[in-house]
């Protein structure tokens, strides 16, 4: 295998790796290892004799009194039946008998509640359900209406304002 000298700067000896097991053989018989003739660590005499013994009477001591961390659990009964108390006792004071009518809704939340989430009844439907009877023309004919409120609302409603063709002078 060829290396490209230019991307390593280091370089190997001739036959290195074919001559690299015959070197290491030959090193190995001039030198002496240094390997030390003593163990580094030393087990104490008759350890492995009597290490079943120390492990039992080590698993065999008296076991120690558990002590509860929350001895005084009535306390706390009684914090929680004072807590659950005193909401109820609050919650029958804050009860108001008041009872809530059409008159308490501005009509703006109810134009806003149509706006938002649609009538979802057709014209027909509408129809059905007003009375005639109770409808007269001269109620329709006296409302007059302003010329400002005609212009706003043929601006929201028309898409193309100019296709009325109306004229300034009118």
């Amino acid at each position: 295998m060829k290396i490209p000298k230019k991307h390593n700067p280091f370089s190997i000896p001739d036959r290195y790796f074919e001559e690299f097991s015959q070197h290491l053989k030959h090193r190995i018989k001039e030198e002496q290892p240094n390997i030390p003739k003593d163990a580094g660590f030393k087990t104490p005499k008759d350890y492995f004799d009597t290490l079943p013994t120390l492990i039992s009477d080590t698993l065999n001591t008296n076991e120690t009194k558990i002590k509860q961390l929350k001895p005084n659990k009535w306390y706390y009964m009684a914090a929680a039946s004072v807590a659950v108390l005193a909401l109820t006792i609050s919650g029958l004071y804050w009860t108001n008998s008041k009872e809530v009518s059409w008159n308490d809704i501005v009509n703006t939340d109810i134009e806003t509640y149509f706006d938002t989430n649609g009538l979802a009844l057709t014209s027909y439907e509408i129809s059905e359900v007003i009375p005639l009877n109770d409808l007269n023309a001269a109620d329709f004919l006296e409302t007059e209406l302003q010329e400002a409120y005609i212009l706003d609302y043929l601006s929201e409603e028309t898409n193309d304002f100019e296709t009325l063709n109306l004229d300034e002078n009118e």
